[in-house]
């Protein structure tokens, strides 16, 4: 790629990460009040810090294979879903509420299938379990509608010469998972002072 090219891809990716960022919403879900009783608590995790917004590069890699017996493979997964600490679930409000974050159900869901398609006899295998996340994968994805353009066509792209795609501008998922991780010791805290 020519130097040009490189400084209009610097220029555009600031761009991209300046215009998601003007677009975060001006009422945080911290600031309101919420009983956690019923349907009333906030749609997103009400996160103390501002999320920043991070970019990634995405490409083909070799983890997270589809090789059962793999003992790298298996511990992936395994981190993966065991990640963080909690499983996807946090506690919010004053009587703690159990509420799970939708990221962590969507990779939930990739990690199931990920396990059917490596071992069809394991118990959460079935039909019901898989169909199941393919719904909530697939209205997941319409939910948030990625707008982001990807350069060629991926259906012609050769995987194993091209390994590198698009870098992208997405939230910081690493935070989020902290946030998550703090809430859930507090939560631990809380029902060992409980008990």
């Amino acid at each position: 790629m020519s130097l040009f090219g490189w400084i209009f891809l610097a220029v555009f990716n600031i761009s991209l990460l300046l215009y998601r960022h003007a677009q975060v919403n001006v009422w945080s879900p911290s600031e309101l009040p919420y009983t956690y009783i019923g349907d009333d608590y906030p749609i997103e995790l009400p996160i103390a810090q501002q999320l920043d917004l991070v970019a990634m590069t995405l490409q083909e890699t070799t983890h997270y294979s589809l090789n059962a017996s793999d003992p790298i493979t298996s511990a992936e997964w395994f981190t993966l879903m065991n990640n963080p600490y909690g499983f996807g679930r946090v506690n919010l409000g004053s009587n703690h509420r159990l509420l799970t974050v939708v990221f962590w159900h969507q990779m939930h869901c990739i990690s199931e299938m990920a396990r059917a398609i490596m071992n069809r006899s394991h118990p959460e295998a079935v039909r019901g379990h898989i169909q199941h996340c393919l719904n909530y994968l697939r209205q997941s994805f319409l939910c948030d509608a990625d707008y982001m353009l990807e350069a060629g066509d991926f259906m012609e792209r050769d995987f194993e010469r091209e390994r590198v795609a698009d870098t992208r501008v997405c939230r910081n998922w690493e935070a989020v998972m902290q946030d998550m991780e703090h809430r859930m010791e507090v939560s631990v805290e809380w029902r060992t002072l409980m008990a």
